[in-house]
């Protein structure tokens, strides 16, 4: 019976195997070509909100120009200026507010925009990727109402009095000097009283 079985499986022809693949159709390009347009239009969207949210604020209390906010479509460039965006847009808020006597707006965003850049830079380590990835779109979107929220009452603040003066440099170290500012005069020079009579 072996032996039958044996003879069998020698003349009993199988057609080849082949371990060449296919090369991608026509369709699945397609669909990688649309995956990438719709994440396209999805960055370009919410860039321009943040775009419009920069730009609602007047110029002399922003952090940085709105148009600078375009340079995330940058590829690995935006995996840094990530840090700057999300930061800015806050800090420019925060100064706008606090100049209108409004300090109940905490942070304007900044903490949520922080964890936001900090799992857009991790969602590109493996295995660990997909998680931050998603962490980082339910922060985007959590720092998306809230700049919104702040945006929405632009208008309403901008008929308030300025309370305090925009500090012209925001990045300047308390008590220091900024680059190119010349130093306060000396303390005028009294003369040593005279010696006591007697």
């Amino acid at each position: 019976m072996r032996v039958a079985t044996f003879l069998l499986a020698q003349t009993t022809t199988f057609p080849p195997v082949t371990t060449t693949q296919e090369p991608p159709g026509l369709i699945d390009i397609a669909i990688i070509v649309l995956a990438f347009l719709l994440a396209l239009g999805i960055a370009v969207f919410v860039l321009y909100l943040l775009y419009d949210a920069l730009r609602a604020i007047p110029p002399e209390y922003r952090s940085m120009e709105p148009g600078q906010v375009w340079l995330m479509l940058i590829p690995l460039f935006n995996l840094v200026w990530v840090f700057f965006v999300t930061q800015r847009i806050p800090e420019s808020y925060q100064r706008f507010f606090n100049s209108r006597g409004r300090y109940d707006v905490g942070d304007a965003g900044k903490s949520l925009g922080l964890w936001y850049a900090i799992c857009t830079v991790c969602s590109i380590i493996p295995c660990l990727g997909f998680f931050t990835a998603l962490a980082g779109l339910v922060l985007l979107i959590l720092f998306l109402v809230k700049i919104t929220g702040l945006k929405a009452q632009v208008p309403q603040l901008l008929s308030m009095p300025v309370l305090a003066a925009p500090n012209p440099y925001p990045y300047a170290v308390t008590g220091g000097f900024p680059v190119g500012a010349p130093p306060p005069p000396p303390p005028p020079v009294t003369p040593p009283p005279p010696p006591p009579q007697g």
